[in-house]
């Protein structure tokens, strides 16, 4: 039975945060729908690496971060890149981008992100289970890996700020990180594991999934743009889509870089630019066989291709952040950029490093077992 108090409430946006949100308030005995132009899944929730991070407390803008911002925009394969015909427009925000780049002001954010992020896993934990797709996630830890002791000074204040805020680590030195990841290249010689965060190992898939229960427990999927608000008086009557209106008793803005222009609609000025994706598209055959490889588990692959969860390859037991195994240079498979243009225009932090990794040819191949070919995005940003 409806609980009291039932609302008509839409969701604009079916992304991951989107379906989370419309199957929770449903659960809540509401009256839900969602609003969505495109396909759902198919935006920021389709080109990502998945993670699922309480731990993420850490703001984008650090203490130090300016300094870097010549050399990040000088390198085309750094993780800056700018369309300079575009600074008059986002001069405002990066001036305050930079001024909230304090140790107070990072303190003060790590104190307000945790309470937000840091039950993700508990909270998503009732929405997998009752669509029944709790092959999709994973709580395995992540594990962060550096070449050196001193590039793991250099996040010093970050991890810091993740133990202030009640974030368990663990760090490692080179032989017990040998020990944990037998198969990681030698190259890494400290580590850090953050047992708490999990991963999802096909993004597209659960919010497909999810969505899928939600429109089975009777929630409605609307295909149209949401461009505004209809309100009566101080109340809203209505969101406003290009099919025509939708009556509304309330409404949640779940629409990711398009959020900034719905939210002014309603008084809310929000201080939100955008980012390119860190997505490189490859071109990939893969084999059935499990392999030991932890740089494949920053992959997500498309249900067409056979390549089984990162949770079930014997070779790594964590999900690696910024690591590749010696043992998928070596022999297990060749992996390369689909197009190095691409990384170029993308500037993607990640792209560096698989640049590193990869740096001659531009196709993936496993030579053991049948062989399917599939053409599925790298999902290869984490953030901590």
């Amino acid at each position: 039975m409806p609980a009291t108090g039932t609302k008509r409430v839409g969701v604009i946006g079916a992304g991951m945060v989107g379906v989370c949100a419309a199957s929770w308030l449903q659960r809540d005995g509401h009256s839900v729908f969602l609003v969505e132009a495109g396909e759902p899944g198919h935006g920021a929730s389709f080109g990502n690496a998945g993670c699922l991070n309480g731990s993420s407390v850490t703001p984008v803008s650090m203490p130090g971060v300016i300094r870097n911002v010549p050399r990040w925009l000088l390198d085309p394969l750094g993780p800056l890149s700018l369309r300079w015909t575009y600074l008059p427009a986002i001069a405002p925000w990066l001036v305050r981008f930079v001024r909230s780049g304090t140790p107070d002001k990072v303190r003060a954010q790590a104190r307000a992100l945790r309470p937000l992020v840091g039950p993700t896993l508990e909270a998503l934990k009732p929405l997998v289970a009752a669509a029944r797709v709790e092959d999709l996630v994973h709580r395995l830890g992540h594990l962060y890996v550096y070449r050196s002791a001193e590039s793991l000074e250099k996040d010093r204040l970050a991890w810091q700020l993740r133990r202030e805020n009640g974030v368990e680590i663990d760090e490692f030195d080179a032989d017990e990180l040998r020990q944990l990841e037998p198969a990681l290249s030698r190259d890494y010689v400290r580590g850090v594991l953050v047992r708490e965060n999990g991963h999802t190992s096909n993004p597209l898939g659960l919010v497909e999934r999810l969505l899928g229960h939600f429109v089975r427990s009777g929630g409605e999927l609307v295909r149209a743009r949401a461009n505004g608000f209809r309100l009566d008086g101080r109340r809203l009557a209505a969101i406003q889509t290009d099919s025509g209106d939708l009556p509304a008793d309330a409404a949640v803005v779940c629409a990711g870089a398009y959020s900034k222009p719905l939210a002014a609609a309603l008084g809310d000025r929000v201080p939100l630019e955008t980012e390119r994706g860190y997505q490189i598209p490859s071109a990939c055959r893969v084999s059935r066989l499990p392999m030991p490889t932890a740089n494949l588990s920053r992959l997500r692959w498309t249900p067409g291709c056979a390549l089984p969860a990162p949770s079930n390859w014997p070779g790594s037991q964590h999900l690696l952040i910024g690591g590749v195994p010696a043992s998928f240079l070596r022999k297990a498979a060749r992996c390369y950029l689909a197009s190095p243009p691409l990384i170029r225009r993308s500037g993607s932090r990640c792209g560096w490093a698989i640049a590193r990794a990869f740096p001659t040819r531009y196709r993936c191949s496993v030579r053991h077992g049948p062989r399917r070919t599939c053409s599925t995005p790298s999902a290869t940003a984490m953030s901590g």
